[in-house]
């Protein structure tokens, strides 16, 4: 989160906001070894906790 706080971050997030549409944020354990995850995995994950 650090990271999200702090420029380039920040000040990019602050220019495309006029862009962007309602954010919605998904956090899961995922294995070291599945890093970075496919599109269609973290798609599947943040359908599945929608869904909750």
């Amino acid at each position: 989160m650090a990271f999200v706080r702090q420029d380039p971050h920040r000040a990019t997030m602050g220019l495309l906001r006029p862009y962007m549409g309602e954010s919605a944020f998904t956090r899961w354990t995922i294995r070291g070894s599945d890093v970075p995850p496919s599109w269609d995995d973290a798609v599947r994950r943040s359908d599945a906790v929608a869904t909750k």
